[in-house]
This record gives C-alpha cells, structure tokens and sequence, in this order.
C-alpha cells in the first residue's frame, strides 16, 4: 500500500526519496525544519499563503494517508521522510487542512530526540492551522501525535483525559476509527493511572473492548484487555483483603 501510494504521489509531480535517506540526513532535514518553524510567530503562520495548486492539495491529501498508516501500522523507516516532505510542500506551496498533521509528526519527532521546548512550540502551530481551517476530521491523530506524545507532559492528567475522550468521539464521527480506537485506549490508560474507582473503570473497559471488537480494531482491544485484566485482578483481590478483614473483626 506504501508503494502504491508512493506512485501516485510521484504520478502528481511531487519529488519522493525511494529508498528513503539515510538516518543522519534525515535528521539534518528536522534540524533545518525545526529552526525554520521555530521561529515563525503564530500571526505569520495564520497569515501565510494557502495552497491553491490542485495537484499539490491532492498529493498532500495522499500524504497525510501514508504518514497515519506509517505511524499506527508500520513502515515507520517512511514516517519522518512523509513529514519533512508534506513540511516541505507547505513552505513552498502554502498551508492546507493536512499541513497540520505534518507539523504535529515533527513535533513528534523531535521529542523523542529531546528536543522538549521545539517541539511543545511547533506542536502549538500545528494545533494553530488545525484551528484555522477547522479541520477537526485530523483532531484524533493530533491528539495522539502532538497532544499526547508532546503535551502532555506540561498539562494536568484531567485535562488530558478529556482531550482523549473527545478526540475518541470525533474520530468515530468523521469515520477515523484506528486513530479513534486508539484515542479510547489513552483514555482508559490514563484514567488508570488517574485513579478512577475501579469498579467504573471495569465497566468502561468492557464497553469499550466490546466495540474495538465490534469494529475488529484488534490492536486497540488487545492493549485494552490488557489494562482489563490488571483491574480485574485488583478488583478481585480487594474484595478478598475485604472479606479477610471483615472475618476477622
């Protein structure tokens, strides 16, 4: 599927690296983007050019659909060259609905390479034209990408949680179910970690298995069960530390 979508990339006229770069290149490629975005004040980015060649709009449409499938199904070797690329075509063609998923992966990017506060900033732009063009179908992979993998690290577990929730239900709304799927399991995971009765939790866990399998998001219900059966487990035990102390009084 990656190689196919490739084609019709190169098929719109767009310049795609096959095989990709070697690692140290790619890297000076995110140095150079991330100096660049850096630097761009929020009111220039939202006053920057729009993208109005047709063919670009379509190979970054093609784009976004690879960098998703790069990251939540493999091929992860693809993964930061379809950013740097889609990056790319926005600085030279301008903005559109997908260059905010493109911002949010190198935001993502460059955290795991400790780059904290370049990537809490570029995260911010990428959240910046998500807004500007109202582009909420991307709210469930810019959650995942940039709201969890960046941000959350700065911002209170609640709030998070929130964030999930409703990135889960927009994905379901616009037809995203792997990145919805996959906003549930944040969810369940976080309120966890939250300390949320366990009794509700359970309850949650199993509504949510039930429609992962229902919409045979496997990946998804197998992290879920996994979290289903550690609150099991805790629930049972409770209950025994109850009736052993209760026996005992």
């Amino acid at each position: 599927a990656i190689d196919i979508g490739i084609e019709v990339i190169i098929d719109l006229g767009v310049k795609f690296p096959c095989p990709p770069p070697p690692k140290n290149a790619l890297k000076e490629d995110m140095i150079k983007l991330k100096i660049k975005l850096e630097k761009t004040a929020d009111a220039e980015l939202l006053n920057y050019k729009e993208m109005i060649d047709t063919k670009i709009i379509a190979a970054m449409k093609f784009l976004q659909i690879l960098l998703c499938a790069t990251f939540y199904f493999g091929n992860q070797q693809y993964f930061p060259v379809l950013a740097i690329q889609m990056i790319r075509l926005t600085l030279r063609h301008g903005t559109c609905k997908e260059s905010c998923v493109a911002i949010a992966c190198l935001s993502f990017l460059l955290s795991g390479s400790g780059e904290c506060k370049a990537s809490n900033r570029i995260g911010h732009l990428a959240v910046l034209l998500l807004e500007k063009f109202k582009a909420e179908e991307y709210l469930p992979v810019i959650n995942i990408v940039y709201i969890n993998g960046v941000h959350s690290r700065t911002m209170r577990l609640e709030l998070g949680m929130e964030e999930d929730l409703d990135a889960y239900k927009k994905g379901m709304q616009v037809g995203d179910i792997e990145f919805a799927m996959f906003n549930a399991y944040l969810y369940l995971m976080m309120s966890f970690i939250s300390g949320q009765s366990l009794v509700e939790l359970e309850m949650e866990l199993d509504v949510f298995g039930k429609r992962m399998v229902e919409y045979k998001q496997m990946t998804a219900s197998n992290m879920v069960l996994v979290i289903h059966c550690v609150v099991s487990n805790l629930i049972t035990t409770k209950d025994c530390l109850s009736l052993i102390a209760s026996q005992n009084e």
